[in-house]
């Protein structure tokens, strides 16, 4: 069993966020959320379920005061059996990570921190709200002196005033200086998530591939192996909670917007607290085993490959075409998608799938 814990609030708004975030919210509008928070999972209709991993996530869980993020722990705690090899994972903004607070990170159970890094372009970071390069170097010094065991960095390409190759230069910088990084992610702009003034001051979309492939070969060379389209990592050290997601392994989760999956049921909270506090679920459905299926081939094409038994579910004629193309290609037995054609993999999913 594995939760997602999801936290709506932050210091500020990132201008390419498409999330349901909110921003300078006041005290007593946060402790009343924390409060439901902790009565739904005190509620959760199974007692003692065993948790593998818990991910603290959603624009930033450590903007949070260091009481609540204990009460939410103390809270889970008392209602579920967590394993003794359980990742616990929390979002942070790097300025958020001072000494002492990744000191009581760590002493209530966090072993795994995602920070948002995005580029240490000085112009980049500016224009889209995140923290300063300096905040940047500062969070990881403090990691580098108290904890070095998990910690995974998020980049992304195609933000304005990045330049060509900036992407892959950003890695390179703190790779060397702060080895002990464990886990990359590397995501693309959407570009229909910003303002459209960016496309003139970014690398052009067709330039993406190329900063991604430049970007992957450099991370394999460095010993990082790519286990998702987005996600690359260290022997050991990919993330198990996305792993246990991709296989449809039950996935409780909490909180306003957030999505789970038990029982072979899909499901979601509302992205607004008025219908949230009323207790209404956005969608509940059952996941039909065809549904499920084909959902494991969407995964299955992002992270190892389309395995042999799963090929009766696709189209022949469509296959062949993309093989002749060279959008996809076979090997050991699975199909995978071709280096060059990985940013237009959801449209070839679409293709492809009866």
């Amino acid at each position: 069993m594995h939760l997602y814990i999801h936290i709506p609030f932050c210091s500020s708004k990132c201008k390419y966020c498409r999330f349901s975030s909110f921003v300078e919210q006041e005290e007593i509008k946060r402790k009343y959320y924390i409060e439901y928070l902790k009565k739904t999972i005190e509620s959760y209709k199974w007692w003692i379920r065993e948790i593998k991993t818990i991910y603290f996530w959603w624009w930033s869980p450590s903007s949070l005061t260091w009481e609540y993020i204990r009460e939410i722990m103390f809270c889970l705690e008392k209602k579920f059996i967590i394993s003794k090899n359980r990742e616990i994972t929390l979002e942070v903004n790097p300025k958020d990570i001072t000494q002492e607070k990744l000191q009581f990170y760590l002493s209530i159970g966090i072993n795994r921190f995602s920070l948002g890094i995005q580029s240490l372009n000085f112009q980049t970071l500016k224009e889209i709200g995140r923290d300063k390069k300096k905040t940047i170097f500062f969070a990881l010094d403090n990691f580098e002196k108290l904890y070095k065991k998990n910690i995974s960095l998020d980049f992304i390409i195609g933000l304005p005033y990045q330049k060509k190759w900036q992407v892959k230069k950003d890695i390179q910088t703190l790779l060397k200086k702060y080895p002990f990084i464990k886990h990359i992610s590397l995501y693309m702009l959407e570009d229909y998530y910003y303002s459209k003034s960016w496309k003139k001051i970014s690398i052009k979309e067709e330039d993406f591939l190329k900063e991604y492939t430049q970007t992957k070969n450099f991370l394999e060379e460095e010993g990082f192996w790519r286990y998702e389209i987005s996600n690359f990592a260290k022997k050991w050290y990919k993330c198990k909670h996305n792993l246990a997601y991709w296989n449809h392994s039950d996935m409780i989760a909490f909180w306003l917007g957030a999505h789970g999956y038990e029982q072979g049921k899909r499901y979601a909270y509302p992205d607004n607290f008025t219908d949230y506090y009323r207790g209404k679920l956005q969608f509940e459905e059952e996941l039909e085993e065809k549904e499920k299926i084909l959902e494991t081939i969407m995964f299955s094409l992002r992270t190892t490959g389309i395995q042999k038994s799963y090929f009766c579910f696709l189209d022949e004629k469509k296959l062949d075409y993309f093989f002749e193309k060279w959008f996809l290609e076979k090997k050991k037995n699975k199909i995978i998608v071709s280096e060059k054609w990985v940013l237009v993999i959801d449209f070839i999913l679409k293709e492809i799938i009866k």
